[in-house]
Protein backbone atom coordinates (compact mmCIF):
# COMPACT_ATOMS: atom_id res chain seq x y z
CA UNK A 1 0.00 0.00 0.00
CA UNK A 2 3.25 2.32 0.79
CA UNK A 3 4.75 1.75 -2.00
CA UNK A 4 1.53 2.29 -4.18
CA UNK A 5 1.01 5.90 -2.53
CA UNK A 6 4.77 6.98 -3.15
CA UNK A 7 4.02 5.99 -6.53
CA UNK A 8 0.50 8.06 -6.91
CA UNK A 9 2.55 10.99 -5.12
CA UNK A 10 5.50 11.05 -7.19
CA UNK A 11 2.97 10.71 -10.47
CA UNK A 12 1.23 13.79 -9.00
CA UNK A 13 4.68 15.99 -8.30
CA UNK A 14 5.78 14.96 -11.96
CA UNK A 15 2.40 16.64 -13.33
CA UNK A 16 2.64 19.72 -11.19
CA UNK A 17 5.82 20.20 -12.21
CA UNK A 18 5.05 19.99 -15.61
CA UNK A 19 2.03 21.85 -15.40
CA UNK A 20 4.31 25.05 -13.82
CA UNK A 21 6.92 24.29 -16.62
CA UNK A 22 3.90 25.13 -19.32
CA UNK A 23 2.59 27.55 -17.01
CA UNK A 24 5.54 29.36 -16.89
CA UNK A 25 6.38 29.32 -20.76
CA UNK A 26 3.24 30.48 -21.23
CA UNK A 27 3.51 33.67 -19.23
CA UNK A 28 7.02 34.17 -20.81
CA UNK A 29 5.27 33.97 -24.43
CA UNK A 30 2.83 36.31 -23.01
CA UNK A 31 5.72 38.64 -21.46
CA UNK A 32 7.69 38.78 -24.90
CA UNK A 33 4.59 39.45 -27.25
CA UNK A 34 3.47 42.36 -25.12
CA UNK A 35 7.51 43.73 -24.81
CA UNK A 36 7.33 43.38 -28.74
CA UNK A 37 4.02 45.13 -29.23
CA UNK A 38 5.32 48.15 -26.84
CA UNK A 39 8.89 48.17 -29.02
CA UNK A 40 6.50 48.42 -32.12
CA UNK A 41 4.22 51.16 -30.92
CA UNK A 42 6.98 52.87 -29.38
CA UNK A 43 8.36 53.11 -32.86
CA UNK A 44 5.48 54.06 -34.88
CA UNK A 45 6.68 56.57 -37.54
CA UNK A 46 3.74 58.49 -39.35
CA UNK A 47 4.51 58.35 -43.56
CA UNK A 48 2.90 60.75 -45.32
CA UNK A 49 1.66 59.36 -49.09
CA UNK A 50 0.40 62.17 -51.84
CA UNK A 51 -1.58 60.13 -54.27
CA UNK A 52 -2.62 61.94 -57.98
CA UNK A 53 -3.88 59.07 -59.83
CA UNK A 54 -5.03 55.23 -59.03
CA UNK A 55 -6.68 52.06 -60.34
CA UNK A 56 -10.72 51.19 -60.18
CA UNK A 57 -11.63 54.02 -58.51
CA UNK A 58 -15.20 55.16 -57.99
CA UNK A 59 -16.16 58.77 -56.88
CA UNK A 60 -19.42 60.20 -56.27
CA UNK A 61 -20.48 63.97 -55.77
CA UNK A 62 -22.90 64.46 -52.91
CA UNK A 63 -26.43 66.08 -53.39
CA UNK A 64 -25.34 69.76 -52.82
CA UNK A 65 -22.31 69.20 -55.08
CA UNK A 66 -19.74 70.19 -52.13
CA UNK A 67 -18.20 66.59 -51.47
CA UNK A 68 -16.69 63.86 -53.37
CA UNK A 69 -17.01 60.36 -51.55
CA UNK A 70 -14.42 58.11 -53.44
CA UNK A 71 -12.86 54.50 -53.48
CA UNK A 72 -9.18 54.25 -53.33
CA UNK A 73 -7.11 51.17 -52.70
CA UNK A 74 -10.20 49.61 -50.95
CA UNK A 75 -10.68 52.62 -48.32
CA UNK A 76 -13.75 55.07 -48.58
CA UNK A 77 -12.98 58.92 -48.47
CA UNK A 78 -14.42 62.02 -48.46
CA UNK A 79 -12.91 65.12 -50.16
CA UNK A 80 -14.35 68.84 -50.96
CA UNK A 81 -14.93 69.13 -54.21
CA UNK A 82 -13.38 72.03 -54.92
CA UNK A 83 -9.77 70.50 -53.57
CA UNK A 84 -8.65 70.13 -49.63
CA UNK A 85 -7.94 67.35 -47.44
CA UNK A 86 -8.78 63.66 -47.82
CA UNK A 87 -10.47 62.12 -44.75
CA UNK A 88 -11.21 58.08 -44.57
CA UNK A 89 -14.58 57.05 -43.73
CA UNK A 90 -13.73 53.56 -43.20
CA UNK A 91 -10.51 51.08 -42.44
CA UNK A 92 -8.38 49.37 -45.53
CA UNK A 93 -9.14 45.79 -44.45
CA UNK A 94 -12.64 46.02 -46.14
CA UNK A 95 -11.80 46.17 -49.55
CA UNK A 96 -14.90 48.81 -49.67
CA UNK A 97 -15.74 50.27 -53.23
CA UNK A 98 -18.46 52.06 -55.44
CA UNK A 99 -19.47 54.58 -52.55
CA UNK A 100 -22.92 56.50 -53.65
CA UNK A 101 -24.71 58.94 -51.71
CA UNK A 102 -28.08 58.85 -50.17
CA UNK A 103 -30.63 61.13 -51.68
CA UNK A 104 -30.54 63.70 -48.37
CA UNK A 105 -26.27 63.87 -48.61
CA UNK A 106 -26.45 62.16 -45.36
CA UNK A 107 -25.44 58.71 -45.72
CA UNK A 108 -23.56 56.75 -48.18
CA UNK A 109 -23.78 53.06 -49.63
CA UNK A 110 -21.39 50.51 -50.67
CA UNK A 111 -20.32 47.33 -51.11
CA UNK A 112 -17.68 45.35 -48.75
CA UNK A 113 -15.56 42.33 -47.74
CA UNK A 114 -15.85 43.15 -44.36
CA UNK A 115 -17.65 39.99 -43.23
CA UNK A 116 -16.12 36.92 -45.90
CA UNK A 117 -18.48 38.41 -48.72
CA UNK A 118 -19.21 41.17 -50.98
CA UNK A 119 -22.01 42.92 -49.17
CA UNK A 120 -23.86 46.26 -49.39
CA UNK A 121 -23.01 48.53 -46.15
CA UNK A 122 -23.93 51.83 -44.74
CA UNK A 123 -21.91 54.69 -43.19
CA UNK A 124 -23.16 58.05 -41.92
CA UNK A 125 -20.61 60.58 -43.81
CA UNK A 126 -19.24 61.41 -39.99
CA UNK A 127 -17.91 58.17 -40.22
CA UNK A 128 -20.96 56.57 -37.58
CA UNK A 129 -23.22 54.06 -37.74
CA UNK A 130 -21.79 51.50 -40.18
CA UNK A 131 -24.52 49.20 -40.52
CA UNK A 132 -24.43 46.00 -43.05
CA UNK A 133 -27.63 46.15 -45.66
CA UNK A 134 -26.86 42.43 -47.05
CA UNK A 135 -26.55 39.58 -45.49
CA UNK A 136 -25.99 35.68 -46.71
CA UNK A 137 -23.37 33.65 -49.09
CA UNK A 138 -24.16 35.27 -51.98
CA UNK A 139 -22.42 38.23 -54.05
CA UNK A 140 -24.00 41.76 -53.54
CA UNK A 141 -22.08 44.71 -55.25
CA UNK A 142 -22.82 48.18 -57.02
CA UNK A 143 -25.22 49.71 -54.67
CA UNK A 144 -27.80 52.89 -55.66
CA UNK A 145 -29.97 54.42 -53.38
CA UNK A 146 -33.22 55.12 -54.48
CA UNK A 147 -34.87 59.08 -54.92
CA UNK A 148 -37.12 58.40 -51.87
CA UNK A 149 -34.23 57.14 -49.64
CA UNK A 150 -36.04 54.04 -48.61
CA UNK A 151 -34.51 51.02 -50.88
CA UNK A 152 -30.72 50.29 -52.60
CA UNK A 153 -30.99 47.98 -55.93
CA UNK A 154 -27.19 46.12 -56.18
CA UNK A 155 -25.96 43.16 -58.32
CA UNK A 156 -26.12 39.76 -56.57
CA UNK A 157 -25.53 36.32 -57.81
CA UNK A 158 -27.93 35.59 -54.99
CA UNK A 159 -30.25 33.39 -57.72
CA UNK A 160 -27.12 31.60 -59.59
CA UNK A 161 -25.92 34.14 -62.02
CA UNK A 162 -26.02 38.34 -61.11
CA UNK A 163 -29.35 40.14 -61.38
CA UNK A 164 -30.69 43.07 -60.16
CA UNK A 165 -32.17 43.33 -56.54
CA UNK A 166 -33.42 45.52 -54.56
CA UNK A 167 -34.01 46.13 -51.02
CA UNK A 168 -36.00 48.00 -48.85
CA UNK A 169 -34.43 49.75 -45.75
CA UNK A 170 -37.19 49.60 -43.14
CA UNK A 171 -38.17 45.97 -43.33
CA UNK A 172 -34.87 44.41 -45.39
CA UNK A 173 -37.73 42.72 -47.82
CA UNK A 174 -35.57 41.53 -51.12
CA UNK A 175 -37.32 41.86 -54.59
CA UNK A 176 -35.72 40.42 -57.77
CA UNK A 177 -35.66 42.56 -60.24
CA UNK A 178 -34.78 40.62 -63.39
CA UNK A 179 -33.89 37.25 -63.99
CA UNK A 180 -32.32 36.58 -67.66
CA UNK A 181 -29.70 33.54 -67.39
CA UNK A 182 -26.69 36.22 -68.69
CA UNK A 183 -25.34 38.64 -66.04
CA UNK A 184 -27.22 41.63 -64.96
CA UNK A 185 -24.90 44.73 -63.14
CA UNK A 186 -24.14 48.16 -61.96
CA UNK A 187 -27.82 49.26 -61.61
CA UNK A 188 -28.77 53.33 -61.79
CA UNK A 189 -32.06 54.91 -60.51
CA UNK A 190 -32.92 57.71 -62.87
CA UNK A 191 -33.83 60.86 -60.56
CA UNK A 192 -37.37 60.18 -60.88
CA UNK A 193 -37.10 56.94 -59.81
CA UNK A 194 -39.23 55.07 -62.31
CA UNK A 195 -36.45 54.06 -64.36
CA UNK A 196 -33.17 51.94 -63.52
CA UNK A 197 -30.58 51.71 -65.43
CA UNK A 198 -28.25 48.47 -66.05
CA UNK A 199 -25.77 46.56 -67.61
CA UNK A 200 -26.40 43.10 -69.17
CA UNK A 201 -24.11 40.60 -70.95
CA UNK A 202 -26.76 38.93 -72.50
CA UNK A 203 -27.30 37.93 -76.47
CA UNK A 204 -28.11 41.17 -77.07
CA UNK A 205 -26.05 43.14 -74.91
CA UNK A 206 -25.56 46.86 -73.34
CA UNK A 207 -27.19 48.58 -71.35
CA UNK A 208 -31.13 47.61 -70.70
CA UNK A 209 -33.70 50.36 -68.93
CA UNK A 210 -36.63 48.65 -66.46
CA UNK A 211 -39.65 50.61 -65.99
CA UNK A 212 -42.84 49.44 -64.81
CA UNK A 213 -41.54 45.52 -65.01
CA UNK A 214 -40.49 46.01 -69.00
CA UNK A 215 -37.16 46.03 -69.83
CA UNK A 216 -35.81 47.47 -73.46
CA UNK A 217 -32.14 47.70 -74.78
CA UNK A 218 -30.94 51.51 -75.11
CA UNK A 219 -27.50 51.12 -75.76
CA UNK A 220 -25.98 48.36 -77.48
CA UNK A 221 -22.53 47.59 -77.41
CA UNK A 222 -20.42 44.34 -77.63
CA UNK A 223 -17.79 46.01 -75.65
CA UNK A 224 -17.51 45.59 -71.81
CA UNK A 225 -19.78 48.51 -70.01
CA UNK A 226 -19.87 49.42 -66.65
CA UNK A 227 -21.43 52.80 -64.42
CA UNK A 228 -24.32 54.13 -66.46
CA UNK A 229 -25.53 57.25 -65.09
CA UNK A 230 -28.77 59.22 -65.82
CA UNK A 231 -29.06 63.35 -66.38
CA UNK A 232 -31.18 64.90 -64.87
CA UNK A 233 -33.71 65.09 -67.46
CA UNK A 234 -33.17 61.52 -67.86
CA UNK A 235 -32.61 62.28 -71.98
CA UNK A 236 -29.35 60.50 -71.53
CA UNK A 237 -27.27 58.15 -69.81
CA UNK A 238 -23.17 58.34 -69.41
CA UNK A 239 -21.23 55.21 -68.83
CA UNK A 240 -17.79 53.88 -68.78
CA UNK A 241 -16.77 51.38 -71.67
CA UNK A 242 -14.00 49.22 -71.79
CA UNK A 243 -12.02 48.52 -75.14
CA UNK A 244 -10.25 45.25 -73.74
CA UNK A 245 -11.98 41.86 -73.47
CA UNK A 246 -12.15 41.69 -70.03
CA UNK A 247 -12.61 44.48 -67.35
CA UNK A 248 -9.16 43.08 -65.46
CA UNK A 249 -5.83 41.95 -66.68
CA UNK A 250 -5.74 43.13 -70.15
CA UNK A 251 -2.63 44.86 -71.33
CA UNK A 252 -4.78 46.10 -74.00
CA UNK A 253 -7.29 47.35 -71.94
CA UNK A 254 -8.34 51.13 -71.95
CA UNK A 255 -12.28 53.04 -70.77
CA UNK A 256 -13.67 55.62 -72.21
CA UNK A 257 -16.43 57.73 -71.01
CA UNK A 258 -19.28 57.93 -73.13
CA UNK A 259 -22.61 59.77 -73.61
CA UNK A 260 -25.82 58.57 -75.44
CA UNK A 261 -28.74 59.96 -76.29
CA UNK A 262 -31.75 58.04 -75.53
CA UNK A 263 -34.28 59.78 -77.81
CA UNK A 264 -32.05 59.77 -80.95
CA UNK A 265 -29.81 57.13 -80.35
CA UNK A 266 -26.44 58.63 -81.23
CA UNK A 267 -23.34 57.74 -79.04
CA UNK A 268 -20.40 60.25 -78.20
CA UNK A 269 -16.77 59.46 -76.51
CA UNK A 270 -16.19 62.41 -74.30
CA UNK A 271 -13.12 61.33 -73.24
CA UNK A 272 -9.98 61.16 -75.54
CA UNK A 273 -6.67 59.73 -76.18
CA UNK A 274 -4.60 58.41 -73.20
CA UNK A 275 -7.26 58.99 -70.81
CA UNK A 276 -8.53 56.00 -68.93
Amino acid sequence: ILIGINILIKNLIIKIETYMRHKILFLSLIAIWSFSLASCSSNKEEVEVSVSEGTNMAVALSPDESTLVMALQGTIWLLPADGGKAQSLTDEMGDCQEPVWSPDGEQIAFHSYRDGNYHIWTIRKDGSDLKQITSGISDNREPDWSPDGRSIIFSSDRSGNYDIWQIELSSRTLTQLTSDPENDSNPAFSHGGTQIAFVSQRAEAGIYVLEAGKEKLVVPSQMRLAAPSWSKDEKTLAYIAFTGKSLLFDDKNTSYAYLSNLETGSTEQISKGEED
